[in-house]
C-alpha cells in the first residue's frame, strides 16, 4: 500500500506584531483604569474620612473638657436639702401604688360582677367604675363586700384599707350601676 498524498491549501494569517502590541497596550490601560477607579480612589476617600471622623473627635473631646471645667463635678447639699429628699423618699416608700387600688377591685370582682371600665381621678382622689349584673343583689353584695375589705374602720388601721368613706352609688340602668371610691 502506498500512502497517499493529499495536497491542502491554506494560509496562516498571523496578527502583525503591532496589531498584538496594541492589544497588550489596551489591556494595560484597562488594568491601570479600574484599578484606579476600584482600587486607589475608595482607599483615598477612606482616608479622608477617617482623617474628619479623628478632627471630630478631637473637636469633641475639647469641648468635653470646658463643660466639665465649668461644672463643678461634686456639689454639696445643705442640710435642709438633705432632710427634704430624706423625707419625700420616706413617704414616697409608704405611698401604695394607685394600680395596687385598681388590681384590689379587678380580683374581688371574679364571679361577682363584670367591670366594664374604670376612671381614676387623681386630683379628687376618686375611683369610678362601672359594674353590671343581670341581678341587683349581686350588685350591692358587691358594693359591700369592697368596702367591708378595703373600707377604713376605726381603730383598724392597715396598708390593705385605702377607702376613706361609703362609695358612692349611681344607677345607670337597671344592670348598670357606677360606683365611686374614695382613696387614701
Amino acid at each position: 500500500m502506498k500512502a497517499k498524498e493529499i495536497n491542502f491549501q491554506f494560509e496562516i494569517k498571523r496578527p502583525s506584531r503591532s496589531h498584538r502590541q496594541a492589544r497588550v497596550l489596551f489591556l494595560v490601560s484597562f488594568l491601570i483604569a479600574t484599578l484606579t477607579l476600584f482600587g486607589y480612589i475608595p482607599f483615598v476617600t477612606y482616608q479622608q474620612d477617617i482623617i474628619a471622623l479623628e478632627n471630630i473627635n478631637r473637636n469633641l473631646s475639647n469641648q468635653l473638657d470646658v463643660v466639665q471645667a465649668e461644672q463643678s463635678i461634686f456639689d454639696e447639699f445643705t442640710t435642709q436639702e438633705i432632710l427634704y429628699n430624706n423625707a419625700y423618699t420616706y413617704l414616697s416608700d409608704l405611698q401604695i401604688p394607685l394600680q395596687t387600688y385598681i388590681t384590689s377591685i379587678f380580683d374581688s370582682s371574679i364571679g361577682l360582677v363584670d367591670i366594664s371600665s374604670y376612671e381614676v381621678d387623681s386630683s379628687t382622689s376618686t375611683i369610678t367604675i362601672v359594674i353590671y349584673d343581670y341581678t341587683e343583689a349581686k350588685l350591692n353584695e358587691f358594693i359591700l363586700q369592697i368596702y367591708e375589705d378595703y373600707g377604713l374602720i376605726e381603730n383598724q388601721e392597715t396598708l390593705t384599707r385605702w377607702i376613706l368613706a361609703q362609695p358612692s352609688r349611681t344607677n345607670l340602668n337597671s344592670s348598670r350601676v357606677e360606683v365611686s371610691f374614695n382613696y387614701a
